[in-house]
């Protein structure tokens, strides 16, 4: 485990009494793997209360998704699961936590006792990762419980061919793009064979082709080992029907928690919550409102559900497509000539060419590793290329010393794909003021807010995943940027959040900002690009105003793209 896991020394560890600890559901009589009883947890004596009185067991075999809104305690919860907390994340905890029906608070129970166990991917790969190379990375933890080699090159052969990455085996962890290193974490964890395997949003990085290939694999893999499955998801509409059973959690408190397709048919309490809530299902409910006696997993459930009631399926407007975008005779923003970009003897990016034109939103996506977050960091000016020119704003970047050098009348605002690289102060408040030392304390505050936090003191670091993205988007909107390069500015984060980052990015479109966005989210694109380019080993395979790009003119499998739900859905009703 890496040592940025360490973020503060166990506090203490303080069980309740029996009773206390036995209130609520008893623990199974058989096949419980992980148990909690009246559990709560807070990071030091005192200060807030971040895990409320819960109780949850979770049996053998079992696949359960864990949903809610971000910065709820999901991956507080993951870790706590894992044994991570107290024993290298610092904290109060009260309550039962039990391992194999072992309550750990009352008998000594180490780390490695849990990763004997339970294995645990984290939403940041990169927290996880300590080898130098995609083998020894798979390795490494096996060697660490004592396997004989035999075992350790046919478990990490294994784990290397099933989830696709024989090309990557000996390449250098740090050279992967951010969806490689989550698959490599992920294939880390399958070679343990553990009986838990926790996830915390393991696809919100992998291209849509990646996430077809590993979900099955990880729901699989699960079943064959009879490993419990817990796994934390916004987006999980391609696989709900891999999962048994969901647990919502909000507040630091379990809302509900039952069969799937049980829980999933309140979608009054997903949108209540503000849960991201598959196309599908909305669907569904729209036609056919309280006679929906149970959640569809998929569309073509959703179809027959209605075909059964005896309702003829329609589109209520709010399920239109959006009207189509005609092209722009703007001046080009950008001008892109031969450029390329290599590192060492890899070439990444291969002699593209291409115009940016002023006000477009310019969707960037491809396979993981096509080289997407190079070319927009060097767009940003970032990286120097190793040949061809950049023009913004008809001024051309200049390099001095591998940096580039004199600056233009546009300024560029960039979020990075990992929050962490752009953060250069020591609370959220003075974020927000980075170049922006006008904004008063009141104003702060309401920006906070806005995106769900409440503490303006707090370090960056603090946040979960999903608010430490939101504060990079609105840190950088902030400045008003002519052009705004976003790195997956939605991965990791609930539909109510995911919606106000879409209204930053739509606000600054219409000042006049032109926008390059990088994502897997097909939704995204459907509703907000004008124009889609996709990136395949290094250069431009397709390149469209969006109206095109979707109308049919575009293999979107061939590209390794995934077909938007809205369109998906258009299409099949009209086949019916």
């Amino acid at each position: 485990m890496s040592a940025a896991l360490a973020l503060a020394p166990p506090v203490s560890a303080a069980a309740k009494t029996p009773e206390q600890g036995e209130r609520g559901k008893a623990a199974r009589a058989d096949g419980e793997r992980l148990g909690l009883g009246a559990v709560d947890f807070a990071f030091a004596e005192g200060e807030k209360t971040i895990l409320r009185d819960l109780d949850l067991s979770i049996g053998a075999g079992e696949r359960i998704l864990l949903l809610g809104p971000s910065g709820g305690g999901k991956s507080t919860l993951l870790m706590l699961l894992a044994g991570l907390i107290p024993r290298i994340i610092g904290g109060v905890v009260r309550g039962m936590v039990r391992l194999d029906g072992i309550d750990t608070n009352r008998v000594e129970t180490s780390l490695a006792d849990f990763s004997a166990k339970v294995a645990i991917v984290m939403q940041d790969p990169e927290s996880q990762i300590t080898c130098l190379t995609v083998e020894d990375e798979i390795a490494f933890a096996l060697e660490n419980f004592g396997l004989p080699q035999s075992e350790i090159m046919a478990r990490t052969d294994e784990a290397i061919a099933r989830c696709g990455m024989a090309e990557m085996r000996d390449a250098l962890v740090y050279t992967l793009s951010g969806g490689q290193k989550q698959r490599v974490a992920i294939a880390c964890a399958l070679a343990r064979r553990p009986e838990v395997l926790i996830l915390d949003e393991p696809l919100s990085n992998l291209d849509p082709v990646g996430s077809a290939l590993v979900m099955p694999l990880i729901a699989e893999t699960a079943r064959r080992e009879g490993s419990a499955l817990v796994m934390t998801a916004h987006d999980f509409a391609g696989f709900a029907d891999l999962f048994t059973r969901v647990v919502i959690i909000a507040e630091g408190r379990i809302l509900a928690d039952g069969p799937i397709r049980e829980v999933l048919r309140d979608v009054a309490l997903l949108r209540e919550q503000g849960l991201e809530i598959p196309l599908f299902l909305r669907w569904a409910e729209a036609m056919l409102g309280t006679a929906m006696t149970e959640a569809p997993l998929s569309l073509d459930e959703a179809i027959a559900m209605v075909h059964r009631a005896g309702i003829s399926p329609t589109l209520p407007p709010e399920f239109l497509p959006p009207p189509p975008t005609a092209p722009s005779d703007a001046p080009a923003l950008i001008e892109v000539a031969g450029l390329g970009v290599s590192f060492g003897r890899r070439e990444v990016l291969h002699k593209l060419d291409f115009r940016i034109r002023r006000h477009e939103i310019v969707a960037l996506v491809g396979f993981n590793g096509s080289g997407k977050s190079t070319l927009a960091l060097t767009l940003a000016g970032a990286i120097v290329p190793s040949s061809g020119h950049i023009t913004v704003a008809g001024v051309p970047y200049r390099y001095r010393r591998g940096r580039q050098v004199g600056r233009g009348e546009t300024p560029i605002g960039y979020v990075f794909q990992y929050p962490e690289h752009q953060f250069l102060h020591e609370s959220v408040a003075a974020e927000l003021r980075h170049g922006r030392p006008d904004l008063a304390d009141a104003a702060i505050t309401r920006l906070l807010g806005e995106i769900g936090i409440d503490d303006p003191a707090c370090h960056p670091y603090e946040l979960s995943g999903g608010e430490k993205r939101r504060l990079g988007v609105r840190a950088t909107v902030l400045l008003s940027p002519s052009l705004l390069i976003l790195d997956e500015p939605t991965y990791g984060q609930d539909e109510r959040n995911r919606v106000l980052i879409e209204q930053d990015m739509l606000a600054l479109h219409r000042a006049g900002t032109t926008i390059v966005v990088i994502t897997h989210d097909m939704d995204l694109i459907y509703r907000m690009a004008t124009r889609v380019m996709v990136l395949r080993e290094g250069k431009i395979v397709a390149d469209a105003p969006r109206e095109v790009f979707f109308g049919g003119a575009v293999d979107l499998a061939t590209l390794g793209l995934a077909e938007p739900p809205l369109r998906a859905l258009h299409r099949a009703l009209r086949k019916v």
